[in-house]
C-alpha cells in the first residue's frame, strides 16, 4: 500500500462521515416548523373530543415519528456492509415524538370508550401498545406497572 492509497482512503471515510451526518453537520435533525405542527397537532389531541379528528391526529404524529426515525439512521451512502455497525443518531429532541403518539392515542380511546365506540378504544389502545416502550435518559426501558 502506498501512502497515496492510504490518503484517498482517509479523504473518502472524511467525505462519507459529513454526508452521512455523523456529528459533523450542523443542520438540525429536524426544522422548526415541523417540530411546531407536531406540537399543534399534539395539543389539538388532547384537547379534543371527537375520534375522527383524533385518529387523524395519530396518524399525523404517527408519521411524523416514523420520519424523524428514518432521518435518526446513517446515510445510504455508507457500504451496505458497515449500515449495520452504525448506531442511530441520537435525538436532538427534548420531547419524544412516540410518547406524544402513545398520549394522543390513549387520550382518543379514553374518549372513544364514554362515547360507546369500543371498536375505536381497541384501534387507539392498538396504536399505543404498537409504539416502542418509554427511554430513561440513561438508555434504560420503562417497564409497565
Amino acid at each position: 500500500m502506498t501512502d497515496a492509497w492510504m490518503v484517498g482512503v482517509l479523504a473518502g471515510l472524511l467525505a462519507a462521515l459529513s454526508d452521512a451526518g455523523c456529528g459533523l453537520s450542523s443542520s438540525p435533525p429536524v426544522d422548526n416548523p415541523r417540530f411546531m405542527d407536531m406540537w399543534n397537532t399534539y395539543e389539538h389531541c388532547r384537547l379534543s373530543r371527537d375520534t375522527g379528528e383524533i385518529r387523524a391526529d395519530v396518524e399525523k404524529l404517527k408519521y411524523i415519528g416514523q420520519a424523524l426515525e428514518l432521518r435518526q439512521y446513517p446515510s445510504s451512502a455508507w457500504p451496505a456492509p458497515i449500515r449495520p455497525l452504525l448506531s442511530p443518531l441520537p435525538s436532538r429532541l427534548s420531547v419524544d415524538p412516540d410518547a406524544m403518539t402513545r398520549a394522543c392515542a390513549l387520550h382518543g380511546s379514553e374518549i372513544a370508550r364514554e362515547k360507546g365506540q369500543y371498536d375505536v378504544e381497541r384501534e387507539l389502545m392498538l396504536v399505543a401498545a404498537s409504539l416502542p416502550p418509554p427511554v430513561t435518559t440513561d438508555g434504560t426501558t420503562l417497564a409497565a406497572p
